[in-house]
């Protein structure tokens, strides 16, 4: 198993596929549902939840965000 495969199995990826969707889509997903939960829950900047989702360029963030 490689780094770049998250160390998921060549079947999960395929399941994966199958459903249309891709491990880093998923792990967006994710974060734009925590980004969105700590938004209207905390105080916080949008920079500080874009690093504390694992994003360590705001930008990247921002795009992530507008796409859900």
């Amino acid at each position: 198993t490689t780094s770049g495969n998250y160390g998921y199995s060549r079947k999960f990826r395929r399941e994966l596929q199958k459903s249309g969707t891709t491990y880093q889509k998923i792990l967006d997903q994710v974060s734009v549902t925590i980004a969105i939960e700590l938004l209207y829950k905390t105080n916080k900047t949008v920079n500080q939840i874009a690093f504390e989702v694992g994003y360590n360029d705001v930008s990247n963030f921002r795009r992530a965000f507008k796409r859900y």
